[in-house]
């Protein structure tokens, strides 16, 4: 399929219904995909979600297309380890996956993370069964760097998680 025409935003706090409105989406769409469940993110407050999008130890983004919102990335400082980001969240729309939507929003993520922080590794878990996901981030520079057993119970099945990190900036000497 041929890259869509899709724009990477940013949304200021006053949008905050939009985001709150694509992550619970995303939730609903993918439950296995995300390590919050649905019912927890729709009990957040107005000023939560608000905080999420200001907050200068998180970054999101957004893809654009239109006038609708068909994806999201997330990351955030993980507390005690200044020097490493989180990568939390990456959700495409499933009208418009396997068009490059991910990569766009993960190169404007890890862009703005690199010119707004210290960190120096930027983190992410995956599921092993996402094949699509992994293969994503290997081409981004992520290299798988351990194993979790069982973290996600569904519907009768154990999921074990990879761990997968790269290097925030990269030395070119």
């Amino acid at each position: 399929m041929s890259q869509l025409d899709v724009d990477i935003i940013s949304l200021p706090p006053e949008r905050w219904e939009e985001y709150r409105d694509l992550r619970l989406a995303a939730l609903r769409a993918e439950p296995i995909a995300f390590s919050e469940p649905y019912e927890r993110a729709a009990q957040r407050t107005p000023e939560e979600w608000r905080r999420r999008l200001i907050d200068s130890d998180n970054w999101v983004v957004f893809a654009r297309r239109g006038d609708t919102l068909v994806g999201l990335a997330a990351a955030y400082v993980i507390p005690d380890e200044l020097a490493a980001v989180h990568i939390v969240s990456v959700y495409v729309d499933a009208a418009v996956r396997h068009r490059g939507v991910g990569r766009r929003m993960l190169r404007s993520l890890v862009e703005r993370i690199a010119t707004s922080s210290d960190a120096v590794t930027l983190h992410l878990g995956v599921l092993d069964t996402n094949a699509a996901a992994i293969a994503l981030y290997a081409s981004l520079g992520f290299a798988i760097v351990g194993e979790q057993h069982d973290v996600l119970h569904h519907t009768g099945r154990a999921y074990d998680e990879l761990i997968m990190e790269r290097p925030l900036r990269v030395d070119h000497r």
